[in-house]
């Protein structure tokens, strides 16, 4: 169903999936999808972890502890240092400035980059690589192949069968 609107899981399959699945006889190539998309959830949950604990570490150590401003009395209190005086608690509080947004966007691009890097960008290009060393070595074997895909299949086989004519 979800697919069908075009909805936020579709968009993330297609994020995540090399595109090739649909061609018949790719069974490598959806089990990469599968992999890819595996890959994609733990790298978004922990992409997410990260932003949180870096996020609640430093608003626990700056708002909820005091930062710098909790040492400090009335006199030295100065609003320009991210810091005001409070009259209902009687102390320096801290207050938030410019700085913070940035600190918390830059925590937000840290974790947006892990979610990148999780992407498996280069696996489609390994196991391509690795299927054309398969041609290689089954054309040495005096195999001819047609289809690169057909190296998964015969990759795995056990026993071939074939015609007078040499067909299989």
């Amino acid at each position: 169903d979800d697919e069908e609107n075009g909805g936020f899981l579709s968009t993330l399959r297609s994020f995540f999936s090399f595109g090739s699945a649909d061609v018949e006889g790719a069974d490598l190539m959806k089990k990469l999808d599968v992999l890819a998309m595996d890959i994609g959830k733990i790298g978004l949950l922990v992409a997410f972890l990260v932003f949180l604990v870096m996020f609640t570490t430093w608003l626990n150590s700056q708002f909820f502890k005091g930062g710098d401003c909790a040492a400090l009395v009335e006199d030295e209190c100065i609003p320009h240092a991210a810091c005001a005086w409070s009259h209902s608690s009687g102390s320096c509080v801290r207050t938030w400035t410019a700085e913070d947004i940035s600190t918390v966007l830059d925590y937000f691009i840290t974790a947006v980059t892990i979610l990148v890097v999780a992407v498996p960008e280069g696996l489609p290009l390994a196991v391509t690589l690795a299927l054309a060393v398969s041609v290689r070595r089954m054309i040495k074997d005096s195999n001819q192949v047609k289809h690169m895909d057909s190296c998964e299949t015969m990759g795995s086989a056990t026993t071939i069968c074939s015609d007078k004519t040499g067909t299989l």
